[in-house]
């Protein structure tokens, strides 16, 4: 039932332009899609009660602790809580969404240097690789961190069912907005744009 369910909303995605959606196939199972206010993102809701740390808007997203793509340290969101808002952009190397977004997430990544922070997590878990995170890297001169979802864990906890899936986090790491599929230039900058304007720094 969970696996109909999935592929059902894996074609809704699809056909309102929200880019390769690939199934969630982890125990926590699929989450649901519905507009958000502004009309630029799709907010996730979860079919079983939020917890305290969940990626719905409105929840503090879940901690993470991720290889960096060296491999040779980690990061978790903890170190990232501060002043800035985060923008965290789950994407895997062989995603055509993701390889279309990404020069515009450089381009934006430079433009608000110093006032959002970019992180990028490769879904490297799900038929992808550490190798090819590293090409693609390389390949979009992406500067700014990107993380390797080795185990599959933030792919579980940030209930991911498609890529991209872009998350903007306040600086106390509560979600303002989830975004599944790929993102316009002009739909990141309203992101961005709301996000400084709405910044809460943490307690």
């Amino acid at each position: 039932m969970k696996t109909m369910v999935s592929w059902i909303l894996s074609l809704s995605l699809l056909v309102t332009g929200c880019g390769t959606v690939v199934p969630h196939n982890s125990t926590g199972g699929p989450t649901t899609a519905s507009n958000s206010a502004n009309g630029a993102s799709i907010g996730q809701a979860n079919p079983l009660p939020a917890t305290p740390e969940s990626p719905l808007v409105g929840h503090p997203a879940p901690n993470f602790d991720l290889k960096t793509l060296n491999e040779q340290s980690s990061v978790s969101l903890r170190d990232l809580l501060g002043k800035q808002p985060i923008l965290i952009n789950a994407w895997a190397s062989w995603c055509p969404p993701c390889q279309q977004e990404t020069p515009d997430l450089v381009t934006m990544s430079k433009k608000y240097a110093g006032k959002i922070q970019f992180v990028g997590v490769n879904m490297t878990s799900d038929h992808d690789s550490a190798t090819a995170a590293k090409a693609f890297v390389h390949q979009y001169g992406v500067t700014y961190p990107t993380l390797l979802d080795l185990q599959g864990s933030f792919s579980k906890d940030y209930q991911i069912i498609g890529y991209p899936t872009t998350f903007i986090l306040e600086p106390n790491g509560t979600v303002q907005n989830v975004h599944v599929g790929l993102l316009t230039r002009s739909q990141m900058e309203s992101l961005i744009t709301n996000a400084l304007k709405s910044r809460k720094t943490t307690p």
